[in-house]
């Protein structure tokens, strides 16, 4: 395996690239993104000792990343975490990644994303319902507009946590998919967004920086006054790419992945 490599996890699973760095015994930080979602995770002579996202930190960041069946992803070697979040065994969280990975080939069944969107379902007799409270906690979120990956963010709950939940209310006839969703206003970063990018990146590559991300923002079929959220971590990535220094492409990374969080 190459030292430094990047890729699209459409076309290799996070699991199968956390085997190859453990059995290489790797060192080093993999950065993901998926959207508007962002993560890293750290691996230390083939040990994984620290992940974190947009959401959360630990081991529930690293099993919730290892479910992603799409984005991208670059293995810079030789980084080491500022913290260790991770103290399980390393082959212990990969069967749990695997055993998560099998849970959701299941529910793809009903759930094939989590821009999946459910309602109420009307011909339920409400004497043949007895829920859990947190079955009836899940329903007060289904509302016909919500996704369920909306919904695992309100509620500070993993996503496949909230799909197995909605799956077994779907099973009872309990919701129905919303076959055409109506669309939601497309969210948008602000301009103190752009202006944090370009400070950040100019610090490693001088004045060019602010060129070099309109060039990028063109490349995407975007503008500076109009540009989706979602596609802020994707920004990120792409432009960390341009960074020839490592060191100072991981202290970019690190610095807009505190910006991503908050945006």
């Amino acid at each position: 395996m190459a030292d430094t490599f990047m890729g699209d996890l459409s076309q290799i699973r996070l699991v199968h690239i956390l085997r190859l760095l453990v059995s290489e015994g790797k060192t080093g930080q993999l950065m993901l993104t998926k959207g508007n979602d962002s993560g890293e995770i750290f691996v230390e002579n083939g040990d994984i000792t620290h992940a974190s996202s947009t959401l959360n930190a630990g081991e529930e960041a690293l099993l919730t990343m290892m479910t992603w069946m799409i984005g991208k992803f670059n293995f810079t070697p030789g980084v080491l975490p500022e913290e260790k979040s991770i103290r399980s065994s390393t082959d212990k969280l990969l069967a749990e990644g695997s055993k998560r990975i099998e849970e959701w080939e299941h529910l793809r069944e009903i759930i094939p994303s989590t821009d999946v969107v459910f309602r109420l379902a009307g011909h339920k007799r409400s004497d043949d319902i007895n829920l859990k409270s947190t079955e009836w906690n899940m329903l007060t979120q289904v509302d016909g507009a919500r996704s369920v990956g909306e919904i695992s963010k309100a509620l500070n709950v993993d996503e496949i946590g909230v799909a197995k939940i909605l799956y077994n209310l779907y099973s009872a006839g309990l919701l129905e998919v919303v076959e055409k969703p109506k669309p939601l206003p497309e969210k948008m970063v602000g301009m103190e967004f752009f202006k944090r990018i370009d400070e950040e990146l100019a610090k490693a590559l001088g004045p060019i920086a602010s060129v070099i991300v309109d060039d990028q923002i063109a490349e995407m079929g975007e503008q500076r006054d109009a540009f989706p959220r979602d596609k802020a971590a994707e920004l990120v990535e792409v432009v960390s790419s341009e960074i020839a220094d490592g060191g100072k492409r991981i202290w970019f990374q690190r610095s807009m992945l505190e910006i991503l969080r908050n945006i």
